[in-house]
Formats: structure tokens, C-alpha cells, sequence
């Protein structure tokens, strides 16, 4: 009885699912080994401790993703009781999803990519003595050496 009520709408939401969520795994792995390769993963992160800009943007795609997953389980949470179904329950989960997808994608290439600093940045970080920097790298130097 399921079988002849399968759409081809329905196939492509289930390959979507499956595809989309392994593809951004992929893509977050991808551009983590590469910041990491390149040595920028440490960059961005001395970036994000001592620039308070970069932490700001930081913290707010730090609270976008958040808020998204938090939605995504309320959402499926409604749906699994009743309280949502049909159409509005499929565009909140794709909402969600969407959402949470972009903003890990933003998490990565506004964040933790260091990028380009202005006149003002790198007089900030000028200032800063060098023991410092382990302040905000200890973490990656513990989990190369360990």
C-alpha cells in the first residue's frame, strides 16, 4: 500500500535528505582539513579571541546554528505528536534544515577562515605580547601533540 502512493516528489525529498546532509559533512571536513593544512585554522582562531569583531561574527553564527537545531527537534518534536502535519510540517523541517546548513557554512568561511585584516586589526594584534597566542592555540597545539 505504501509503494503505490510513492511520488516521485517523495523520492526526490528522501535522495535530498540523505544527499544534502552528506554533502555538507563533506564540504565542513573539506574546508576544516584545508584551513588546518594551511595553517589559517590557527589564524582564525587567534582572530576570533583577540578581534572583537571576528568573535562577534563568530558568536552570531555560533547562535544561528544553535537556534536552528533547537528548531529543527522542536519541529520534528510537533510533528511526531500531531500538533503539526502535512505541508507546514515539511516546509518548518526544510526551513530548519536549510538554515542550520547555511549557517554552519557560514560558521566555517566568515569565521574560522581568518581572511584579510584591516589597518585597525593588525594594529590590534600588534600590540598583543607573543605568550599570548598560546592563550588562544593551546587548545589546537594539545590536540596535535596528544
Amino acid at each position: 500500500m505504501v509503494a503505490s502512493s510513492w511520488t516521485t516528489y517523495d523520492s526526490v525529498i528522501v535522495l535530498v535528505t540523505i544527499l544534502v546532509p552528506a554533502a555538507m559533512v563533506g564540504l565542513l571536513v573539506a574546508m576544516t582539513r584545508s584551513l588546518k593544512r594551511r595553517q589559517m585554522l590557527q589564524r582564525g582562531l587567534a582572530h576570533i579571541v583577540f578581534l572583537p569583531e571576528k568573535r562577534r561574527r563568530f558568536l552570531i553564527a555560533l547562535t544561528m546554528l544553535s537556534t536552528f537545531f533547537l528548531a529543527s527537534g522542536a519541529v520534528d518534536a510537533l510533528t511526531g505528536v500531531g500538533l503539526i502535519s502535512g505541508g507546514l510540517a515539511t516546509v518548518l523541517s526544510g526551513t530548519t534544515f536549510i538554515g542550520g546548513a547555511v549557517s554552519l557554512f557560514l560558521l566555517i568561511i566568515t569565521s574560522l577562515r581568518p581572511g584579510t585584516l584591516t589597518e585597525d586589526q593588525k594594529a590590534t594584534l600588534a600590540w598583543l605580547p607573543q605568550q599570548y597566542y598560546p592563550l588562544a592555540l593551546g587548545p589546537i597545539e594539545l590536540a596535535d601533540n596528544g
